[in-house]
């Protein structure tokens, strides 16, 4: 299930529940997919703070019969920046009309996708800078701090489409490769309010979304569906999410 939320500039960020990722794997980076080398379906594991464990996932190899375990692919992608070159984000509709063809087949559902999902393995990733614990403001039940730890870069025109559809208030050139925090959005979602700076990590390395979270009161089961969504609009721009950090 999805909804969406109003944001500042009146954007919306989807609010998802559980779904899939899909992605295209070409042969050689650069290369057209047709025909496409691989599919690569996957989701990330939550953990009971809605910060993720690792992605799971299954794979299709053109010229082979089958789905296989691709937990292993998944973490690979996330550490090796020339399989990234090769992998592209898409839908699963772009995936069943590529798909069909091939086999003869429908794109399987999801269902049957996950049940070709290995073990949750934990992904070893290098954790980025700790942000600063805040206080927590009066009124509010708990603050939590999170980043959207995304591979890759944007372009200018990635960048520029995924500040309008976050409505972002821009605090910074986001032209500049200097520039670290380049805007701010927030969202109420019931007594929750979250709040969130899109962020530039190095040059051409890594981009990452730093949410801040206060809850109106014991609920969390409105963190997970949100984060969900702000990683479904990145990966509409091209990025390939590594992880979801908590940090306070």
């Amino acid at each position: 299930m999805s909804g969406d939320v109003k944001v500042a500039g009146a954007a919306a960020v989807p609010v998802l529940s559980s779904s899939l990722d899909y992605y295209l794997i070409s042969a050689e980076p650069g290369d057209p997919f047709v025909p496409v080398a691989g599919i690569l379906v996957e989701e990330f594991v939550f953990g009971d703070d809605s910060s993720t464990i690792t992605p799971r996932g299954a794979g299709w190899t053109a010229g082979q019969d089958g789905w296989w375990d691709a937990g292993p692919v998944s973490r690979r992608v996330r550490a090796e920046r020339d399989l990234r070159r090769r992998v592209t984000v898409a839908s699963r509709d772009e995936v069943g009309r590529i798909y069909r063809p091939l086999t003869g087949e429908a794109l399987p559902d999801e269902a049957t996708l996950r049940s070709h999902f290995g073990g949750a393995e934990p992904a070893r990733f290098s954790a980025p800078l700790r942000l600063t614990a805040e206080s927590v403001p009066e009124g509010v039940h708990e603050r939590r701090v999170y980043r959207i730890l995304l591979a890759d870069d944007l372009g200018d025109e990635s960048l520029a489409s995924l500040c309008a559809r976050w409505g972002m208030e821009v605090v910074g050139d986001r032209r500049d490769p200097s520039t670290r925090v380049v805007g701010s959005a927030e969202a109420t979602i019931g007594d929750d309010r979250f709040a969130w700076d899109l962020r530039r990590i190095g040059s051409g390395v890594a981009w990452g979304v730093d949410v801040t979270v206060d809850l109106g009161d014991s609920r969390t089961d409105r963190i997970e569906p949100l984060l969900r969504g702000l990683v479904a609009v990145v990966r509409e721009q091209g990025l390939i999410p590594v992880a979801i950090e908590r940090f306070s």
